[in-house]
């Protein structure tokens, strides 16, 4: 009886040791090929002799508090200090958590202060949801797909939807450019451009995805989602001469103001156009997403009160919970009470995923480890009640609310802040950089 079964064994065996290998393969190409990322880590100059401060996050940290922190330091009685900065535009807490080892090998740091997770929301990939059973987890599995693709005869639209069902990115991306003039679903095209742009190489790809959208613009000539998509591959190029010929094209076609502001706060923070776009848009009663309702809330609410008010009333729930840092913002510049305690109670809670949470404590769990004291400087005007749990009672947590309500009280906002890249706060000004440093230096020497 043993005789029999032993053939059976061994091929059992074999597949076991195959699925072992091929998973720990997998692993590694995937955690190799996405630590690489397509933004370079930042050589570090390591100053000998001194205690090192690093600083990570992202656009809010770049060439921001972190210079005006080591100024503070250098004049202060405590200059022995080197602030170094990881601050990475347009990143998410993925890349910190790929990268986190890298950094701190180039930084040894003895302090970390992470300010971050505010771009997760941004990064449409990495929300799609995938439910996957666990034999679809199998190397063997996998394997056996790329082969079935091989010899598939479905439509490149089946194909595809396949690919980004099973978080197959690279190989979408691939097909994605290669057989793009053989898709039909539109749907399915958009969400094709979000996915697969977001893990293309910065640049390198623009003329072929220009080709691409010049292709779906004469094949579904009424998609004007498509125009208005294209353009963010005109800023990219700096082609600002068919940027403004597109602009006309799509003033012309109605319902299109609340696209153009939108693109064009988010391209070139051109709050003139911007505020222009969305006064037509209110005007044409056109139907305004989320996105633009925010912008007319932020930028027009203490101009056109009443305005502001009809297109509040217009919000659904599910888009109150996403503008709540606008409705706070024009909050603030209004006398009259709005009756929002219990829907920012909610949204401080909720301000982050339990995804960006898991990363940040990542990160700060790796550092802690690696015997560095690590700080958690919340975004300015945002409560630290997210952070409230016991996962975070190793590490300090510091609450710049209090401070820039103040600042706010006693200065215009255009004064503490450059935009309102985050609703209620946005990019520091000089001002605003400041308060944020001199917090984070008096809880590093206090320390």
């Amino acid at each position: 009886m043993s005789k029999k079964l032993f053939p059976f064994i061994t091929i059992l065996l074999i597949l076991f040791l195959v699925e072992v290998v091929g998973q720990l393969s997998s692993f590694a190409v995937s955690n190799n090929g996405q630590a690489i990322s397509n933004t370079k880590i930042k050589n570090t100059v390591i100053e000998k002799n001194k205690k090192r401060v690093l600083c990570l996050g992202e656009s809010t940290t770049e060439g921001g508090y972190p210079i005006v922190l080591q100024d503070i330091f250098n004049n202060s009685i405590t200059p022995g200090y080197q602030v170094i900065d990881h601050g990475y535009d347009a990143v998410n807490t993925d890349f910190f958590k790929l990268n986190i080892e890298k950094i701190y090998e180039l930084s040894r740091p003895d302090y970390a202060v992470l300010m971050m997770g505010i771009n997760d929301r941004f990064h449409i990939s990495s929300a799609i949801k995938v439910n996957r059973s666990p034999y679809q987890r199998l190397f063997l599995y996998k394997f056996g797909l790329y082969f079935a693709d091989l010899f598939s005869t479905d439509s490149a639209d089946e194909k595809l939807v396949r690919l980004l069902n099973a978080k197959r990115i690279d190989e979408a991306k691939d097909l994605f450019l290669s057989d793009y003039k053989e898709l039909e679903n539109i749907e399915l095209i958009q969400v094709a451009f979000e996915v697969v742009g977001d893990h293309l190489p910065e640049r390198s790809f623009d003329l072929k995805l220009l080709e691409i959208y010049n292709f779906m613009i004469d094949k579904f000539p009424k998609e004007t989602q498509f125009r208005i998509d294209r353009l963010w591959v005109y800023e990219d190029l700096d082609d600002k001469k068919s940027i403004e010929e597109e602009a006309r094209y799509l003033e012309s076609i109605k319902g299109q103001n609340h696209l153009l502001a939108v693109f064009f706060f988010n391209a070139y923070r051109d709050f003139d156009r911007t505020k222009g776009y969305l006064l037509k848009a209110y005007a044409n009663n056109e139907k305004l997403d989320t996105d633009s309702k925010e912008l007319f809330i932020r930028l027009l609410g203490e101009e056109e009160i009443e305005k502001t008010k009809r297109i509040i009333s217009t919000l659904t729930e599910e888009e109150k919970t996403k503008v709540v840092p606008a409705l706070k913002k024009f909050n603030y510049g209004k006398a009259n009470k709005m009756k929002l305690d219990d829907l920012i109670s909610t949204f401080d809670k909720n301000q982050f995923s339990p995804k960006t949470l898991s990363n940040i404590l990542y990160v700060s769990n790796y550092l802690k480890s690696k015997g560095v004291k690590v700080i958690i400087s919340q975004y300015p005007l945002r409560s630290t009640k997210i952070f409230e749990s016991t996962n975070f009672d190793d590490f300090k947590v510091i609450s710049n609310k209090n401070t820039f309500l103040q600042a706010l009280n006693e200065k215009s906002y255009d004064e503490v802040f450059q935009d309102s890249f985050g609703g209620d706060f946005g990019h520091m000004t000089f001002f605003g950089k400041t308060i944020l440093a001199k917090k984070v230096y008096q809880n590093i020497v206090a320390d």
